[in-house]
Formats: C-alpha cells, structure tokens, sequence
C-alpha cells in the first residue's frame, strides 16, 4: 500500500492484543491511523488440555493464531507444572503458526515453528499444518 494510503485516514478495529506490525506499517507509508479495540482475548478458565497432550507425547500438531496462544499455551502448561515436558512434546509436533509476528514470538519462546502460510488466515494455517504433519 506504499505509495497509495499517503494521507489516508485508516481505522483499524480489533483486539486489544494486536501486533503493531500493521499499524506502524500503515503510518510509515503515510496514512494517519486510528485503532479501535472491539474486543479483550483472556484465556478460559481450565483451558490447556493441548498442554498435556504434548506433555505425554500424544499432540501430532499444534496452530498457534496470534502471538498470545504461545504465551497462552505456555501459560497453561507451566500452571500445570509441565512445562518442560509439554515444550518437549510440542518439539516432536508440527508447529503452525498463522503469520511471521506469531512465529517471532514463538521462536522468542523457544518453540520451533514448521509452517507459516502465505494466507494469513486459519484455513490456509490448518491446510498448511496439515499437509505438513
């Protein structure tokens, strides 16, 4: 959008957890930027069972959506005192992640990521995990 948003008044609705990857890129070529948070990502209560999955070497794959399902997986296993062991099960697993802020925070985290589609999107993201595993 380089050369073709200079000026541009862009509003960017969305979660209270966005990468400023897209915000910043946007005001760099020029527009003026306004962001709207609709909505607040939390983890449910009891969510993680993919933690232990992996701790038992029984998770084939994992797609991680955002950077905050790392920090959120990562989370939920060391709350069940498994870390170490799910992040073993999680190495011996197809990893996707559905963009490159997500795996940058993956491999941040240690976790090693093995698809990261073209397609920004979940279906192209569990395709891709899929075809992979």
């Amino acid at each position: 959008l380089d050369g073709d948003i200079d000026g541009a008044r862009v509003e960017v609705a969305r979660s209270d957890h966005g990468s400023a990857v897209l915000t910043d890129g946007l005001a760099e070529a020029g527009a003026y930027v306004h962001e709207t948070v609709l909505y607040a990502l939390t983890r449910p209560a009891g969510a993680g069972d993919s933690t232990e999955l992996a701790a038992a070497g029984d998770l084939d794959a994992a797609l991680f959506t955002s950077s905050l399902t790392v920090e959120h997986w990562l989370a939920a296993a060391r709350e069940r005192g498994i870390e170490s062991a799910a992040r073993e099960g999680l190495a011996d697993a197809t990893v996707g992640a559905i963009g490159p802020p997500t795996a940058e925070t993956a491999a941040d985290h240690g976790i090693s990521v093995d698809v990261v589609p073209d397609d920004a999107g979940f279906e192209a993201l569990a395709r891709a995990t899929i075809e992979d595993a």
